[in-house]
């Protein structure tokens, strides 16, 4: 598809001025002729022959277990991107159906400049996820080869929940699925060593008093579909936490006038990045 055009430019070969298309379309990279993709992404080609290409405005996706071996099987994870780039170890080549077959000798490296999404708006309930900052990161490199695929580089994250703010640097320990919030996490040291709440603004919930962090990362969705189903992602994943002991909380009818001790929290915190 023409995603956008260039010009108008002073060309001999119209017989004047003329606009140049620029072409995305969103192709499947398989191992083997109709299998499944273990990428899919928006290349900027018409037909990609060749080792290295753009990447588009769009989503990518790729195979979960590709990333975390523990992750469902047909199981896919998507970012939305805003350009990026892909590059093959070897000259590539379409086939039929927007197919591009990788052979397993071969590896590839995609590099994304990542869309967050915009800040949540609005008024009423969920006034703390609204003064919420949850910058997740904003580049992140990635190699698949027939083994897999790994993190090569990501940008640091960036987090303000209650009042409390904390940089997020990735570790280089493996991702792993996480079934119970049915994520990847990325694991990352927070900066600072303890949430504190200072600023709580729910009638409903109100948390108080400070808790260790004992996990923080970046977390990728993970969604059991048939890769011709696959839509728009809806952002580039969201951060996590996990606190130790040291939080209290009240909250709308829970039938005791004190503060309730809250023992270990997981904190799964979604909000779009500004």
């Amino acid at each position: 598809m023409v995603i956008r055009t260039l010009g108008p430019f002073e060309t001999s070969w119209a017989g004047g001025s003329g606009l140049i298309p620029i072409i995305q379309n969103n192709f499947k990279l398989v191992r083997a002729a109709g299998g499944p993709p273990f990428l899919i992404l928006p290349i900027q080609a018409l037909i990609p022959i060749g080792a290295q290409f753009g990447l588009g405005a769009g989503s990518g996706w790729f195979a979960s277990a590709q990333l975390a071996s523990a992750a469902p099987s047909g199981g896919y994870t998507g970012l939305r991107i805003q350009s990026g780039t892909v590059i093959f170890s070897q000259p590539v080549q379409p086939s039929a159906n927007l197919e591009i077959i990788v052979p397993l000798d071969v590896s590839c490296t995609i590099s994304l400049q990542l869309d967050g999404g915009a800040a949540p708006a609005g008024s009423g309930p969920g006034e703390d996820t609204r003064e919420a900052t949850v910058e997740t990161p904003k580049t992140v490199t990635m190699v698949f080869d027939a083994s897999g695929a790994t993190i090569q580089a990501v940008d640091s994250a960036h987090l303000e929940v209650f009042g409390s703010a904390a940089d997020l640097q990735t570790r280089s320990t493996p991702p792993q699925y996480i079934p119970l919030i049915g994520r990847i996490l990325v694991n990352a040291t927070a900066t600072q060593l303890q949430l504190t709440v200072t600023s709580a603004q729910s009638d409903l919930f109100q948390p108080a008093g400070s808790a260790p962090f004992t996990v923080a990362g970046w977390t990728l969705p993970v969604a059991v579909i048939s890769p011709d189903s696959l839509g728009d992602a809806s952002g580039a994943g969201a951060l996590a936490v996990a606190l130790d002991e040291g939080l209290t909380a009240t909250w709308k009818g829970q039938g005791a006038s004190a503060p309730i001790s809250l023992r270990r929290s997981s904190w799964p915190i979604s909000a779009k990045s500004p």
